[in-house]
């Protein structure tokens, strides 16, 4: 059985993956610690970000689902007898947390520990159609562009990066459509 293209033919037949992407790519590093990077994906479109060991090839990406994974999993049971689905337990936390920094953290508490270790790209010639069954066939929200012979990153798409560009589309067409 032959998959459908998302996109009908003829709908952003020009688009590619360089019109759509968001650059340039911020990284993090496998030996960063999960607050560091907490406190770089809190910046505007900070949801997820492609991770490094050294100045190599990216070995995956720290989403804020892992972020929140970690803090359930790692910072919600650290309290003696907490449970990490009690909402008392969650709550009292957030309050330490916001009222005194408090927040536990030893040497396992790394970037390379918590991260996906994959990561999803296409190439920068990708039409759009191209990178949303990519996105779709492996139900991401975000996928990387590389350019070039070797793969260098050189930016990100994400769900909010499409939906602009849907948005875009369909003012584009109902203007076209009252104007005539």
């Amino acid at each position: 059985m032959t998959e459908k293209s998302v996109l009908p033919r003829g709908v952003f037949p020009a688009l590619k993956a360089r019109d759509v992407m968001t650059s340039p790519v911020v990284f993090l590093k496998a030996d960063e610690n999960m607050r560091q990077a907490a406190s770089a994906l809190r910046k505007p479109g900070g949801s997820g970000a492609p991770v490094r060991a050294g100045q190599d090839q990216p070995v995956g990406v720290l989403t804020t689902s892992d972020i929140a994974r970690y803090e359930r999993d790692r910072v919600g049971t650290a309290e003696q007898g907490s449970h990490p689905g009690d909402p008392r337990t969650l709550g009292s936390m957030e309050s330490v947390s916001r009222q005194s920094g408090f927040h536990v953290e030893d040497e396992e508490d790394m970037v390379g520990e918590w991260m996906t270790p994959k990561v999803f790209s296409v190439k920068t010639e990708s039409s759009l159609s191209e990178v949303l069954e990519e996105m779709l066939r492996r139900r991401i929200h975000r996928v990387f562009v590389k350019t070039g012979k070797h793969g260098k990153l050189s930016g990100v798409i994400t769900t909010f990066d499409l939906l602009r560009v849907l948005r875009s589309g369909l003012l584009s067409r109902a203007r076209s459509g009252a104007a005539r």
